[in-house]
């Protein structure tokens, strides 16, 4: 025995102590028997702090997920159940892989908190297996709003969802791809909902439809109509399975009504479609008749210009015959009577034609003989030629006209389109002469009346002039034409050859005195040049205004008139020289601008090429600069017109480049901005106005970083997004207020509430109406917490209220226990004063006890031994820590150190209760035991 002690393993000492030492020393993971060993104190240790010591040994998901299934326990079974729940939820050092973690959804084994696994839970395919596993539908909403996976949500979005949780969830949509998916979902079923009402009016305007065929009188288009229509019927009645029985027999039997209505109104339709039938069938033989008849009468006229033009022979008595056949052939036709006179009258002008035979043959060579004769002349090129050959072609076209009749239509096709041709040549070379004289002649009668508006208004000068050019036209004109307008024409040139003597008469005097005037002007100059100018442009005016002089002296006016102006415009070159040099040197001062402006563009190009980035380039020095070379450009002075303009795309060209870049970086910050515009827009829009407010904020900060956007986009750009941003504060403020309004409203409602509750809270309230209260309270406190902003005082006042309804439970439960307890003690002196002599005095005597006492004594007094209760009673007094008499106290003693021993032996925990019964099984009690009663039952009451 002594050296089993010494050689025996320290896990397997009856010390609990000694073996967590070893399972902390001595046993090795790595060592495969050391590990079976902490598997079987893991789950047979009878020391509950053995065992945790082994599964924290251990320290492994499966050897945990095990112990919390079948270890045998409770407690530790609780607690590997607890470190599971750890390491799931990502708490624990421990950790498994997403595969494991699928394997055991996978399996049959009960896991702790899935749903507060689901809710922690980041990787889709586990979130999938969790929901799948926990299966509550009343989750998905939770689970798409928290879990922001695009796998997950479209997982989700395949459950079948009503339209008010696909409504909340399109909120909550991660990317535009699952919005378009719930979007989708949110049509179908709108459109299933909407489907029998579309189905009951589309059927019902088919049979409208169809009853308005009564009204069609076209058998064809009724034909086309109603098939078209039965087609939508068939269509619709496949759908009428979401429709009630009723309402779909109703729609058949409508349908069945109208159908043989239309039956009724198709019969005489049709008849008459036949008859219309049989009327183009004899129009069509009518045509075949009609395109014999031409063709046989197109084979004889034919053969009879062969005849003709080839002098070939001909048999007239045959060709007769033919024609007579021909004639009795359209007698009998089915031809009326109007068309048989049509090609009766073509077969009299085909033997008319083989009677004339002889002059037919003289057309044909007339017919040569005039295309010989029109090839010969040219196509005019100008109005004189066209005076002269539009006469010849009107001619000829008369001769071929006579011609053509004589030929009775038998002409050579080859001369008639030589005709054809030539006469088309010449009316499109005629054409725009033609159109050309009309216009001469039209200008010709307007310079005509605009010579007589000019006589008549005084305005001599200038009729002198639109005469001569009324006379260009109409030397241009026709005989024809100028017979037209020969009377205006005429009296304009009486009258103007009057005015011509009276102008001479005026004009010579008065230039004169013009020359003594700009006489005086040269020899007395103005001291202004540009006055002095415009005096010598004054005297040219009014000179050529002047008309002319006696032709004797009017070419030597002229000569001293421009030698004397010459002489005034002299002192004005020297000004002009000195404005000259004046604009040289400005001249010099753009091309300096110039110069510079292409450094400026060199060295703003350089920086581009070089690859800087857009964002490091000063675009306000840039600007500015630009700005400032332009004012100078504006302010360097006059140059010379042709010059300047030389200059101005230089200077322009110079800097186009800066411009244009310039423009790009203002265009890109106005798109920036007009973005931001829009996403503001956006958020206004928005129900969470706060959220909208927080986003807004965001970017207003990134419109003070974006540049300059060009002066006429700026102003414009920030009046809008300053009007946005005012119209979502406003909003944020009216939702304040309403949110304030409805918190005070709400408060005050759950003030209410809980008032009325707390009123309810009275001493003698039951226990289950206190518990129903208390069930209420804390669903409300619930509600108030979940609640954004939380209501504090309401809160609070909720609290207390449970507490004190707590306070009372616990109250009513030691009320309860105490009444027990005196009931099991005054039980037990009355067993023990009186012993009942039957099993029903037995248990008349335990009848106001509760079930479970009545089974415990029932099963203590089954002992019929006697067994002496002293120690037990002393034992009962150191459990309860009650002072036993002082004549025990060396029992006592003994009795509390055997105690202690076996406590630490077993490590139970003190149980009153058990112990009571345990010293009730000693036997049935006697009058004897009523002392140990008295001094047991201060334990418990």
């Amino acid at each position: 025995m002594i050296f089993s002690k010494f050689f025996k393993a320290k896990w397997q000492s009856k010390e609990h102590n000694v073996r967590l030492t070893a399972i902390s020393e001595d046993l090795l993971l790595s060592n495969p028997d050391d590990l079976v060993i902490l598997t079987n104190l893991a789950q047979t240790d009878p020391n509950e702090l053995v065992r945790r010591a082994a599964l924290i040994k251990m320290a492994d998901f499966t050897v945990w997920h095990k112990n919390s299934i079948d270890n045998d326990n409770k407690k530790v079974r609780e607690y590997c159940l607890k470190q599971v729940e750890k390491i799931l939820l990502g708490q624990h050092e421990i950790t498994i892989s997403n595969q494991d973690k699928l394997i055991l959804l996978k399996s049959n084994d009960k896991l702790p908190s899935l749903e507060l696994w689901l809710q922690n839970e980041t990787q889709a395919d586990v979130v999938i297996a969790l929901f799948e596993k926990i299966n509550k539908p009343s989750l998905t909403h939770s689970i798409f709003t928290h879990k922001q996976d695009e796998v997950v949500q479209a997982y989700l979005l395949k459950q079948v969802l009503p339209l008010d949780v696909l409504d909340k969830l399109l909120k909550k949509s991660c990317n535009e791809k699952i919005k378009t998916n719930i979007e989708q979902q949110l049509q179908h079923l709108h459109e299933l909902a909407e489907q029998p009402d579309k189905i009951k009016k589309g059927v019902q305007l088919v049979l409208a439809k169809l009853l308005a065929l009564k009204e069609v009188n076209d058998y064809l288009q009724l034909k086309e109509k109603q098939a078209e229509l039965e087609t939508q019927w068939q269509n619709y009645y496949q759908d009428f399975s979401c429709l009630s029985s009723p309402e779909a027999e109703n729609f058949t039997e409508k349908y069945k009504i109208i159908n043989s209505q239309l039956i009724k109104h198709f019969s005489p339709l049709h008849e008459s479609h036949q008859q219309e039938i049989i009327a183009e069938k004899l129009v069509a033989d009518k045509r075949l008749a009609n395109e014999h008849f031409n063709s046989a009468l197109n084979e004889m006229s034919k053969k009879l210009t062969t005849t003709i033009f080839e002098s070939g022979d001909l048999d007239e008595a045959e060709y007769q015959d033919k024609l007579e056949q021909l004639r009795e052939e359209i007698t009998s036709s089915i031809l009326n009577s109007k068309e048989q006179q049509h090609f009766i009258a073509l077969v009299k002008a085909q033997a008319k034609k083989l009677a004339q035979l002889p002059e037919i043959a003289q057309s044909v060579s007339d017919a040569t003989h005039l295309i010989s004769k029109i090839s010969q002349v040219a196509l005019p090129k100008n109005i004189e030629e066209l005076n002269l050959r539009k006469p010849l072609f009107d001619q000829w076209l008369q001769e071929w006209k006579t011609v053509e009749l004589k030929a009775a239509g038998v002409l050579p096709q080859s001369i008639v389109d030589a005709f054809k041709e030539i006469k088309q040549q010449w009316q499109q070379g005629l054409k725009s002469l033609i159109k050309e004289q009309g216009l001469l002649l039209s200008q010709c009668q307007k310079k005509v009346a605009d010579v007589k508006r000019l006589i008549m208004t005084g305005k001599y000068n200038a009729a002198f002039g639109v005469f001569k050019k009324a006379k260009k036209h109409f030397d241009g004109l026709s005989e024809e034409q100028k017979s037209r307008v020969q009377r205006d024409f005429d009296d304009i040139a009486d009258k103007i050859a009057e005015l011509s003597d009276l102008e001479q008469s005026i004009a010579t005097p008065r230039k004169q005195q013009l020359l003594v005037d700009i006489k005086l002007l040269v020899d007395q100059p103005i001291d202004n040049p540009n006055e002095q100018a415009a005096k010598v442009k004054q005297f040219r005016v009014t000179w050529n205004s002047l008309g002319h002089a006696e032709e004797s002296i009017e070419k030597e006016l002229n000569y001293q008139f421009n030698a004397l102006c010459e002489q005034a415009f002299a002192p004005c070159r020297l000004f002009y020289a000195e404005q000259e040099k004046l604009r040289e040197l400005h001249l010099e001062s753009r091309q300096q601008l110039i110069s510079k402006a292409q450094s400026f563009a060199d060295d703003f190009s350089a920086k581009l090429n070089e690859g800087i980035d857009n964002e490091a380039i000063d675009w306000k020095f840039t600007d500015a600069t630009l700005n400032k070379l332009i004012q100078q450009w504006q302010n360097a002075g006059q140059v010379d017109k042709t010059k300047f303009n030389l200059l101005s795309q230089s200077f322009t060209a110079s800097l186009q480049p800066v411009k244009a870049e310039l423009r790009n970086y203002h265009q890109r910050n106005s798109d920036s901005k007009n973005l931001l515009i829009a996403q503001v827009t956006q958020a206004l829009n928005d129900d969470d106005v706060f959220s909208a407010i927080e986003s807004v904020k965001k970017l207003q900060t990134q419109w003070q970083a974006i540049g300059y956007s060009g002066q006429r986009e700026e102003n414009q750009l920030w009046q809008k997004f300053r009007k946005v941003n005012d119209q979502l504060f406003s909003k944020r403020d009216e939702a304040k207020l309403l949110e304030q309004s409805n918190r005070e409203n709400q408060q005050i409602e759950l003030s209410q509430q809980l008032q009325s509750y707390q009123q309810q809270l009275v001493a003698d309230i039951s226990e289950t109406a206190l518990l129903s209260l208390q069930v209420s309270i804390e669903e409300l406190r619930v509600k108030i917490t979940s609640q954004r902003p939380v209501i504090r005082s309401a809160v609070t006042l909720a609290e207390k209220l449970l507490a004190q309804i707590s306070q009372q439970l616990m109250q009513m439960t030691e009320n309860k226990k105490a009444k027990t307890w005196q009931l099991v003690f005054d039980c037990l002196e009355s067993l023990a004063t009186n012993k009942p002599e039957t099993a029903a005095d037995f248990s008349e005597t335990l009848v106001d006890l509760p079930n479970v006492w009545q089974k415990r004594l029932q099963e203590c007094y089954q002992n019929s031994k006697l067994i002496d209760r002293s120690n037990k009673t002393l034992e009962l007094e150191i459990l309860a820590s009650k002072e036993s008499p002082a004549e025990f106290k060396a029992e006592r003693m003994q009795v509390q150190v055997q105690l202690l021993q076996n406590q630490m032996l077993s490590g139970q925990s003190i149980d009153l209760t058990k112990s009571l019964i345990e010293w009730l099984k000693l036997g049935a009690l006697s009058a004897n035991d009523l002392p140990l009663l008295a001094r047991v039952k201060p334990i418990y009451c």
